[in-house]
């Protein structure tokens, strides 16, 4: 049960951050990092369609390792060893562990998100070379995950498949969101973005509450006691 309210909010959240994600987007159209940023993904893109997609990437599989190893680290679990290998895959053995940790790797682009936090501190006249580098990055996150996506990965056969999507849907379309806004190059966009992701989610929640009171409260007084 509470895997599935958690899977509801989750999938309530993803919509609030899409709603949020497509007002932040517009405007970029006109921005030259954002032209910049496309270019960079572009270049992965090309990577990814000509070598890196037949064969195991040694740095994917690594950054799939950290990142578990990473986020454990904030939960305050031990991380007693890490291996990637391009032959035999990666394995991270931790002293404990959570849904958080198991799928961060499918839904947090960290080389990207470790880039874009540092966008607001970059010159001006650099910017362009730093969204190039954000695209390129993304690019490192997104191609891989359409290859390890799938539903004999242990990572989401042992959270829970339609929980595991979901949660990772949710959180793509978030930290996409987090990107898009460092290209506006201050942090006001960041704070922007997560504020109306949570605004559209409450919207969400409320609009569907008066709807189900309407339905079903409203009409069976009236069936009740009449107009």
């Amino acid at each position: 049960m509470r895997r599935f309210l958690t899977g509801t909010a989750l999938a309530v959240w993803g919509i609030g951050c899409g709603y949020a994600l497509a007002k932040l987007a517009i405007p970029l159209q006109h921005n030259d990092s954002f032209f910049s940023f496309l270019i960079g993904f572009g270049l992965y893109a090309v990577l990814w369609i000509f070598f890196l997609h037949r064969r195991d990437a040694f740095w994917s599989i690594l950054e799939h390792e950290i990142t578990h190893a990473v986020i454990a680290f904030m939960f305050r679990k031990q991380v007693r060893s890490l291996n990637a290998r391009r032959a035999r895959g990666g394995s991270v053995h931790l002293d404990g562990g959570n849904l958080i940790i198991a799928l961060a790797p499918y839904f947090l682009p960290l080389p990207a998100l470790v880039l874009a936090f540092l966008m607001p501190l970059v010159q001006h006249s650099y910017i362009q070379y730093f969204a190039l580098a954000l695209g390129f990055l993304y690019g490192f996150h997104f191609f891989p995950l359409l290859k390890e996506l799938h539903f004999n990965q242990p990572d989401i056969r042992n959270s829970g498949i339609l929980f595991s999507f979901i949660s990772i849907l949710a959180g793509n379309m978030f930290f996409l969101g987090i990107i898009l806004a460092s290209l506006y190059g201050d942090w006001k966009q960041f704070w922007l973005f997560i504020y109306q992701s949570l605004i559209f989610t409450v919207d969400i929640v409320r609009n569907f509450g008066q709807f189900l009171y309407r339905r079903f409260v409203t009409e069976q007084f009236q069936n009740t006691f009449g107009t």
